[in-house]
């Protein structure tokens, strides 16, 4: 039981975003999802994940 509920506080408490930087932080260590800097970036990639593949598509 108990780790079932180390586990759920463990998803509970996840961050619904995650952005790191490959070239500075390969092992992915910070998340900078949550910088002001990069709220548009973030906001940019999750239009394209929502979008998924079909979005990804040339328009005819």
């Amino acid at each position: 039981m108990k780790h079932t509920i180390t586990l759920l506080a463990t998803l509970l408490l996840a961050p619904l975003v995650e952005l790191y930087d490959h070239q500075s932080d390969p092992q992915e260590n910070t998340n900078i999802a949550n910088d002001p800097a990069n709220k548009a970036l973030v906001e940019k990639l999750t239009a394209q994940w929502l979008a998924g593949w079909k979005g990804a598509m040339a328009k005819p």
